[in-house]
Order: C-alpha cells, then sequence, then structure tokens
C-alpha cells in the first residue's frame, strides 16, 4: 500500500480518497494521471489488491469476499473517505459502500458493469481463455504481468478471471439503489 498525505493550510489531513485498481493492474499504473492531479488536495491510500502489484495477500478461492474483508479492514483502521474503483475495483467498491456505508462518504466507479448480458457471454468465454493461457498467447503481456506482480500473476488470473467472468455475484441483502439515497 502507498500512501500519499496532504495538510491543510493551518493544519489537519483533509479528505481521504482510497483508489481500488482493476484486474491485473496496480493503484499506481491504473491511477497515475489521478494521483499527480488529487495528490495535493487529499489524502491519497492506493491499495494494490491481493494477488496484484505490491500487496502481500495472495488471491485466494474465494477472492471476492477475503477481498471484501481486506478492504473493509482497511477503511476501518485508516478512516472514512471517497472510493474510485476501476473494474474490478468499481466491484468491490460498490460492495463496500453497501455494507459500511459509514465507512464511505461517496464513490466514483468507471469500467464497471453489475452484470454481464447475456449476449456477451461468447465475448467473456474467449476473454478467458485467452488469458487462461496468456504466456503462450502473448509473452509480452506476460513478461508485464510478471514485472508488475512477480510470480503471484499466473494464480491471481486463475482465481479472479473465472470469479469475475463466470460468477459475478449479487449484492447480498440490499439494492444498488439504496446508494442514491445514501450520498
Amino acid at each position: 500500500m502507498l500512501k500519499w498525505n496532504c495538510v491543510k493550510k493551518g493544519g489537519g489531513i483533509i479528505d481521504k480518497i482510497y483508489m481500488l485498481h482493476g484486474f491485473m493492474g496496480t493503484a499506481q499504473t491504473h491511477f497515475l494521471n489521478q494521483i499527480s492531479s488529487f495528490g495535493d488536495r487529499y489524502e491519497l491510500i492506493l491499495l494494490d489488491l491481493p494477488g496484484h502489484g505490491n500487496s502481500r495477500l495472495e488471491a485466494s478461492d474465494h477472492y471476492f469476499e477475503h477481498t471484501l474483508d481486506y478492504l473493509t479492514t482497511q477503511l476501518r483502521e485508516k478512516g472514512e473517505g471517497y472510493i474510485i474503483g476501476l473494474s474490478l475495483g468499481a466491484s468491490l467498491a460498490m460492495d463496500i459502500a453497501l455494507r459500511e456505508p459509514d465507512l464511505v462518504k461517496g464513490i466514483v466507479l468507471t469500467g464497471y458493469s453489475p452484470f454481464i448480458p447475456a449476449a456477451l457471454k461468447e465475448v467473456m468465454e474467449k476473454q478467458n481463455k485467452y488469458f487462461l493461457n496468456i504466456e503462450e498467447n502473448d509473452k509480452e503481456i506476460a513478461q508485464y504481468f510478471n514485472n508488475l506482480h512477480g510470480e503471484k500473476w499466473k494464480n491471481t488470473i486463475k482465481q479472479v478471471l473465472h470469479t469475475m467472468t463466470f460468477h459475478i455475484r449479487k449484492s447480498p441483502g440490499r439494492t444498488y439503489r439504496a446508494l442514491k439515497y445514501r450520498f
């Protein structure tokens, strides 16, 4: 986890922004422009998700739930703030906002869909197969992943991709519409 602190004139820390990256990225690579734009006005908390970048946590069989638990713990420890989520990070941001509304001041999402339309099923299956065989399909990308994540990227692809492609979960007990009344 990387952290940038910004102190208001007259003292005190200003609002926190948690940045949750997308699949096979890192907070620093996916939010490079935002870091330079927001870094002097907010406390930026860049969290590499389990199995990605500098995270010490491996991707697990129950990736989404374990990652939600990890992120919720981070918010409880570091304090409430805004969340910017990209793709996988956006899915996690939605669930965190529903699960812990008192810790989330607001969310900004990009590259997000709460479900995969049936018309895209074949595309998603092809993407899944391509990524699972990325070392044969695109050696340059495989090397990039290795440089960015170390050897753990191979497990991360297996753990995350299948879940995000075929088993997108429904939010437990609450709907996404509940968020509009909170924010």
